[in-house]
């Protein structure tokens, strides 16, 4: 045990440092200080050992003489575990440019470990999957960031505290996803991405579909994270979970848009989304075509067409929890045989010959917002939303979209949507 623990305190301790006056080469070849920082992130990473940390230092970084030709050429290429993060922690000083047309960061490993892939305090922008003919298509998957492990592997990647914009995948004909982020395509084995506290903002699949796409068997877990203006010329403009298991909480998905179906989120696998705040998207927003959508305490409001729907296809669901769906342009909920539905404590109200409110604690009166003309969507205290959820037992210790505590404090009972609203009051306890 003392030398298995040993060994993992020497993989910890490597680091590494890039710098934009940095120098290339080093005559060490170690860039094991800022004194001798390389002067582009990929010498770093070369000189890098499993686990190391590369250490950034402010600037923009675009693709180098020594940039890797992996499925197009990439900024930062990455074929071992290891960390990369920003020296101060602030993304928009560290910015890895793709100029149009290179991949901002690819992670390509064919092995299971239990050492992780992580992306810490960056800026990934302006970066681009591309091709040149339907042969070279997998050029396509991820412009900003690309997680591609092989069949039957497992290992997590982390993207923390970045701001993914402006990039774009496509054109292509065919395997045209992820223009901000891809994990994936796996058949078998257990890889798992985390992306929490990033802004995903402005980017482009001219063909193809999803932001963010996660396939074959890969795992997700999407929190704290801003997703918006994101577009796709397919499904799913903003998330795009294919065949896979995804949570999806406390976000904000707006404004995003697809030119088929789903702008914010289109499902093929298993997804959960709790906490969220789904609002100005379009066409559609929420759809579960051959996957299974389960929405706890979210408000979808004020989108292009459909809130939620579903696909007319076996093996479709959409089950909603404590929500509040209302005042989409094109209806709130969307439910068609073969496919199943439950709808449990939700505010909505019926809008096709298909849909109705089967379930308990439903109601149909409008949610009374603070001000949805100003996108303030917390409730007022008027609201019929108050008071008016389920409890469950994911609750215990949880927070709403704010932060605030998931059951309130005075009554022990939960609201409906995404918020909580405050009670007012003193509350005294004894011995």
């Amino acid at each position: 045990a003392a030398m298995v623990l040993a060994g993992a305190v020497a993989a910890r301790a490597g680091e590494r440092y890039a710098a934009q006056n940095g120098q290339t080469p080093d005559p060490g070849g170690a860039y094991a200080s800022w004194a001798a920082a390389a002067s582009n992130i990929q010498d770093a990473v070369n000189a890098a050992a499993t686990n190391d940390t590369v250490w950034i230092g402010a600037g923009r970084y675009t693709a180098g003489t020594n940039s890797v030709d992996w499925a197009g050429t990439n900024v930062v290429y990455i074929g071992r575990p290891l960390t990369l993060r920003s020296s101060n922690g602030l993304p928009e000083s560290v910015v890895i440019d793709g100029g149009g047309s290179n991949r901002g960061v690819a992670v390509v490993y064919a092995a299971s470990t239990p050492y992780r892939f992580v992306l810490d305090g960056l800026t990934v922008s302006g970066c681009a999957a591309t091709v040149t003919s339907v042969l070279t298509d997998v050029r396509c998957y991820g412009g900003g960031i690309l997680f591609k492990p092989p069949h039957g592997v497992a290992w997590t990647g982390e993207v923390r505290n970045c701001v993914i914009r402006d990039n774009t995948i496509g054109p292509g004909a065919s395997y045209v996803f992820g223009s901000a982020i891809h994990m994936g395509y796996q058949s078998s084995g257990g890889c798992f991405l985390l992306v929490t506290n990033c802004v995903v903002r402005g980017n482009r699949a001219l063909t193809g579909s999803g932001a963010f796409y996660l396939g074959g068997k890969a795992g997700a877990l999407v929190t704290r994270c801003l997703i918006e203006t994101n577009y796709a010329k397919g499904q799913g403009g903003g998330f795009y979970p294919a065949m896979s298991l995804t949570v999806i909480e406390h976000c904000v998905i707006r404004s995003n848009r697809s030119d088929a179906s789903a702008g914010a989120v289109r499902v093929g696998g298993q997804t959960l989304m709790r906490n969220c705040l789904v609002h100005h998207n379009g066409n559609d927003a929420l759809m579960a075509i051959n996957g299974r959508l389960d929405i706890y305490n979210c408000t979808v409001v004020d989108n292009i067409g459909w809130g939620a729907r579903m696909d007319n296809v076996s093996g479709a669901a959409l089950n909603i929890f404590n929500s509040i769906v209302y005042s989409n342009s094109g209806g709130n909920l969307h439910t068609i045989l073969p496919g199943t539905w439950m709808f449990t404590n939700v505010c909505s109200y019926p809008t096709n010959s298909y849909f109705y409110l089967a379930g308990t604690g439903n109601i149909t009166n409008p949610p009374a917002f603070a001000d949805a003309a100003a996108r303030n969507y917390r409730l007022s205290a008027d609201s019929p939303c108050l008071q008016a959820g389920l409890y469950q037992d994911w609750m215990a210790g949880a927070v709403d979209l704010d932060g605030h505590a998931r059951v309130d404090r005075f009554f022990r009972a939960v609201d409906m949507g995404c918020y909580e609203r405050l009670g007012a009051g003193s509350l005294f306890g004894g011995r």
